[in-house]
Parts: C-alpha cells; sequence; structure tokens
C-alpha cells in the first residue's frame, strides 16, 4: 500500500468529494470553529496557527501527480515507524520488514522536514481575539503555551548537531532524558486532571456546581513535537462571560498559590492512572499511543514506567509547574459569542496571574 500504489484518478476524486463533506459538517459545529481559532490566535505567526484540513479550494486542486510526487520525498524508509501491539512472532516479522523495506526505493528528491518552533514565533502575548457570533452561550477558550513539546530539548539539540554536520558530537545520557520527560509527563498530566479533568475537577466544582456560570468546562493537553498547550475551554451564558471569565482566573491563581491537599492529589492520581490503563485495553488505542509518543518524543515510552512516576509526582512539583504556565506572557484567550472587547477582561487577567 506504501510503496506501490497506483492511486486512482477516480478513488481520488471518490475521496476529495468525502473530505470535502466533512470539511462542511466540521465547520457548520460552533466546537470546532472555537477550537480552531484558539489555535490559530495562539500560533498566529507560525504555520502551527493554519488550519490543519486546509480549504475546499486546496483539497480540489490536488492533482494524482502530486499525490505520487509527495510521496516520492516524504514517504521513506529512515522517516517510518513500525509500531505492533497483539500476539505475533517477533522473528517472522522482522524478516518481513527486512525484505520489505530493504527494497524500498523512495524518490531522490530531499525529505522536507517540519519547520523549526520558538517561543518567539508566539508574539506578545497575553492576547485575547473576539469573534462575533449570534449564539445563545459563549465558547471561551484559553491557551496556555507550554515551554517544551514532545521531544526533549536534549534530543533535539543533538539532531540539529548531527543534520548540521558539526565537527563537536553532543552526548546525551538517554535514561536520564527518559526519566526527566517521565516526570514532566507525570506532573503535567496531574496537574490537567486536577484543573479540568473529571467531574471532580476544580475548573468543573466552582465553575458548574457551585457558582453555575458555566453549562461545560474541561481542561486538555495538546502536545506537538517541539512546543504545545494546556487549554480551558467552556461555555457560558452571554450575560455572565465576564464573571465566567473571573471564575476560571480565580480557580487558575489559587494552583499557583496554595499547595494542592493530600487527599486532593491521592484522589487525582488513581483517577490519572486508571484512566491511562483503561486507555490501552484496547490493542489500536495501545498501538497508537505507543506510535504518537515514540515519533513525537524519540524515546519508548512504557505504561509502568509512567504509573510509576504519576505515584512520586508530590504536591509542590504540580504548584511549581502551575506557576511556571499559569501566567500572562504565555496565555491567548479566544472567545466565539456576543462578547465584546473590554478592558475589563485584560485588568482581571494581570490580577490573578501577575
Amino acid at each position: 500500500v506504501i510503496q506501490r500504489s497506483y492511486f486512482d484518478t477516480q478513488d481520488i476524486d471518490a475521496q476529495k468529494r468525502f473530505l470535502i463533506e466533512n470539511i462542511k459538517q466540521f465547520k457548520d459545529t460552533t466546537e470546532h470553529k472555537s477550537d480552531s481559532l484558539a489555535a490559530t490566535n495562539l500560533y498566529q505567526n507560525s504555520s502551527l496557527g493554519l488550519s490543519v484540513e486546509g480549504s475546499i479550494d486546496t483539497i480540489n486542486s490536488i492533482t494524482q501527480a502530486q499525490i505520487l510526487d509527495y510521496i516520492s520525498h516524504q514517504y521513506r524508509p529512515d522517516q517510518s515507524y513500525l509500531i505492533l501491539s497483539g500476539s505475533f512472532e517477533n522473528k517472522a516479522i522482522m524478516e518481513l520488514v527486512e525484505s520489505e523495506w530493504g527494497n524500498w526505493r523512495p524518490g531522490n528528491k530531499k525529505f522536507i522536514k517540519p519547520m523549526d518552533f520558538h517561543t518567539e514565533d508566539l508574539g506578545e502575548l497575553p492576547r485575547v481575539i473576539y469573534r462575533q457570533k449570534g449564539l445563545s452561550q459563549t465558547h471561551l477558550v484559553f491557551a496556555f503555551a507550554l515551554e517544551r513539546g514532545l521531544k526533549p530539548p536534549e534530543i533535539i539539540q543533538a539532531e540539529k548537531a548531527v543534520t548540521e554536520e558539526k565537527e563537536q558530537k553532543i552526548d546525551i545520557d538517554l535514561n536520564e532524558i527518559y526519566k526527566k520527560e517521565l516526570d514532566y509527563t507525570a506532573t503535567l498530566l496531574l496537574l490537567n486532571t486536577i484543573l479540568g479533568g473529571g467531574l471532580s475537577s476544580r475548573l468543573w466544582t466552582k465553575t458548574v456546581e457551585e457558582e453555575m456560570l458555566f453549562s461545560m468546562v474541561d481542561s486538555e493537553i495538546v502536545r506537538l513535537i517541539q512546543t504545545g498547550h494546556l487549554q480551558i475551554s467552556g461555555l457560558i451564558e452571554n450575560s455572565q462571560f465576564s464573571f465566567g471569565l473571573e471564575s476560571v482566573l480565580s480557580v487558575l491563581e489559587a494552583l499557583k498559590k496554595t499547595t494542592v491537599s493530600i487527599n486532593e492529589l491521592s484522589k487525582a492520581k488513581e483517577f490519572l492512572k486508571g484512566r491511562s490503563i483503561m486507555d490501552q485495553e484496547d490493542l489500536l488505542s495501545l498501538a497508537i499511543w505507543e506510535a504518537e509518543t515514540f515519533a513525537g518524543s524519540g524515546l519508548p515510552f512504557e505504561l509502568k514506567d509512567l504509573l510509576k512516576a504519576i505515584d512520586n509526582v508530590e504536591a509542590v512539583a504540580i504548584r511549581t509547574m502551575a506557576r511556571n504556565i499559569f501566567i500572562p506572557e504565555k496565555l491567548a484567550i479566544t472567545t466565539l459569542g456576543t462578547a465584546k472587547e473590554t478592558r475589563l477582561v485584560d485588568k482581571l487577567i494581570r490580577k490573578y496571574l501577575a
């Protein structure tokens, strides 16, 4: 399929129609619009802010020749991973891989690498954008930039040294990097779990149950190879916009100022570990997780190691991470609804996060 696909023009046209229908459906949903706007707002000065699916015009313009040309330089054995989960004979698999990939002859064109990302590409933050939309509720999205992505900085630097053929060789300790990455990932995931990862999270408890401002609110971690962000998304009545904004910011302030209790941390750890285990009970989900973590980080992550790292996270580490992430200089806020630009928003950001 990878090496010898014909890409019949009729099949290409059928896929174009399918993709275009999907784009039309997605672009009609306010959730998709708010997520897309949030990514554009945070990464507006880099290619990461561009729409992943492209446009109807670009899809319609793609030709068979362009597809084959793209495959000739982007699909190659030295840029590929094979991830398997299940019951199989390892020797037979390796013989097959060596036989097939040994005869894999990609085109002569140079592989196009993704552009490097630098924190300066984010531009001046905090940044707030308003998109007017006649909706009954306002979609409110907070995006806090992370200082690192899936791939550890040490590995990025070592790869650059090899690429640039520098005389100085950079020695790195992969075991030490692996441990540091596990500790960082475990702390980040726990912070997100406590913040907005469920019905017992601080965001849900305060903004939905206690103050009844939001009808929905949650948080998630989006990690790319060289960067990423922690995103908080919520739905709020239009008239309650400023109150909801202040409520979320007060939750973030509390995480920065007060150490998480032993009981709350213990509950969050058990919840996160249980969800991590359940997510990998399915073989396909396990294979996808392995592919994303290994291809993204260059490290062979083991679930048992991550679970152990989660157990070892201390409350002070979560507070320290919160103080590093939840600051105005890393924040982009996106609103989709009837909210209009107001000076109050900037005052609230400075009051709770500065």
